[in-house]
């Protein structure tokens, strides 16, 4: 088994392209959620749900998201088999908490998004939001957490990442 066990950069690579799947996916919506509310960080909630459903459904039913598709890797249960919907869930919530919970913080300290996003072209000036004078050291301490759980994943016998331990889950390489 220890043949089949992928490094870290070709799991970034797989977490990297569902990443940019979802912000793509998001646009259109985040758009509209523009309009219903200036919060960016229920932005970033709503962005949170639809990655766990996105890579519930995708491990559930395959193993594989797209990103894992393209980095040749999959997800399976501990036991060898396929995961059943509560792991992939579990793991799901998991791992893009991870991602997402500092994206969420820092949004929440960004304050408001500006509503007048449909004058972009015209005259009227936007109205840029207020930053919290501190957001550089949020930035450090979250890139800092991240390295944490790098060397954490790296430092497992078998490379298994916090979620897939709590899960009962495991990433292989496809050949």
């Amino acid at each position: 088994m220890a043949g089949e066990v992928p490094g870290i950069g070709r799991r970034l690579s797989g977490l990297v392209i569902d990443f940019i799947m979802l912000e793509l996916a998001m646009w259109p919506l985040g758009l509209a959620i523009r309009e219903l509310t200036p919060s960016a960080a229920v932005l970033r909630l709503l962005q949170f749900v639809i990655a766990v459903f996105y890579s519930s459904v995708f491990l559930a039913e395959r193993g594989q998201t797209p990103g894992k598709i393209m980095a040749s890797l999959r997800v399976l249960s501990t036991d060898g088999g396929p995961l059943n919907q509560r792991q992939a869930v579990v793991r799901s919530v998991i791992k893009w908490a991870c991602v997402f919970g500092p994206l969420v913080l820092m949004a929440l300290a960004i304050g408001p998004l500006p509503t007048n996003v449909q004058q972009i072209g015209t005259e009227v000036p936007l109205i840029e939001p207020e930053m919290d004078p501190l957001m550089g050291v949020y930035g450090f301490v979250i890139a800092g957490l991240w390295l944490a759980l790098l060397v954490i994943t790296r430092r497992h016998r078998d490379h298994q990442a916090p979620h897939d331990r709590v899960a009962g889950a495991m990433v292989i390489k496809v050949q």
